[in-house]
């Protein structure tokens, strides 16, 4: 029994060639157009005024305790009503709670004098005579209108007592862009360092009651 001839389909080199490179251009250009994860941090800002004295032997701020929709990597930002969006394009180095918690006690130990000594978080405590700041973060994002809202609450225990809780909560203009409102959400821990010195002096004023006091020589900027 004869079988039929047998059909052999030609490939084109040169159109096989050509899908070849179509594929690896369109490859090439999806790398080229996806946008790169940049990464922020905040910094401490340098004090305008004098060390202050505080009557502790040494300072030391606590766990930093946030809301799961701000404690994450992705920075923060306010969409439509009370929404949050996360810009997966623009991270965190480390989770923002840590990140304030290490700014805030830098920037006190820059506005705090001798001889005080502002621990860093990890170091430890001595067993007398030291106070602890103990701090909730309401609200820490970008808003829709390009300004940084940071709100917190904290108190400052000082074995053996706890003292009253303080409230703060301010607004900074960003320029644009998560650079920009990075550096405003420093200059909100810096603004925050300033309230907490203000509660950690307050022993030394009794003779002013209720709220924060405002620093003449920093705290009239706006």
């Amino acid at each position: 029994m004869e079988s039929g001839p047998v059909r052999r389909t030609l490939v084109d080199p040169s159109r096989a060639a050509r899908r070849i490179l179509a594929i690896i251009a369109t490859s090439v250009l999806a790398a080229c157009v996806s946008v790169p994860t940049r990464y922020f941090r905040l910094r401490a800002e340098p004090a305008r005024a004098a060390p202050r004295p505080v009557p502790y032997r040494a300072i030391a701020v606590g766990p930093v305790t946030m809301p799961p929709g701000y404690s994450r990597l992705p920075i923060a930002y306010a969409t439509v009503g009370t929404r949050v969006g996360l810009a997966h394009h623009a991270r965190w180095v480390a989770p923002p709670g840590e990140l304030l918690r290490f700014t805030l006690a830098r920037d006190l130990a820059a506005r705090i004098a001798p001889p005080t000594i502002v621990h860093m978080p990890g170091e430890s405590m001595p067993a007398r005579g030291g106070a602890i700041i103990s701090m909730i973060v309401q609200r820490f994002l970008l808003e829709a209108d390009g300004r940084v809202v940071l709100q917190a609450t904290w108190t400052v225990q000082a074995a053996p007592t706890l003292g009253p809780a303080h409230t703060f909560a301010t607004h900074k203009r960003s320029s644009g862009g998560y650079a920009s409102a990075t550096r405003a959400m420093s200059g909100a821990v810096a603004r925050l360092a300033r309230h907490v010195l203000n509660s950690l002096r307050a022993p030394l004023m009794p003779h002013i009651s209720g709220g924060l006091q405002r620093s003449p020589s920093e705290d009239r900027r706006p």
